[in-house]
């Protein structure tokens, strides 16, 4: 979230990602439909950052992060899936 944060120039987007920080979580569900596509695409442009550089420095990670690097690419390939579903 804290990514998606530094990439968004939109106040109401940074706030609803800071209060998803905080709250554990992000239901796409309860958002205001203005807000879902903007933020699936935010939220998957800042896992993409994240996964490439975790992998940039593959080797030297532990086996924690490894399984990130994972459970980041099933998100953007979820969100590929959900913005494509929004008529992206």
């Amino acid at each position: 979230m804290e990514e998606a944060r530094d990439l968004s120039d939109d106040q109401e987007e940074w706030q609803t990602l800071l209060q998803a920080e905080v709250l554990d979580g992000l239901h796409f569900d309860l958002l205001d439909e203005a807000l879902v596509k903007p933020l699936a695409v935010l939220i998957r442009a800042a896992a993409l950052s994240v996964r490439a550089r975790l992998l940039a420095s593959f080797d030297d990670l532990d086996q924690r992060d490894r399984e990130f690097t994972e459970y980041l690419r099933m998100l953007i390939r979820r969100l590929d899936v959900y913005v494509a579903e929004l008529g992206a």
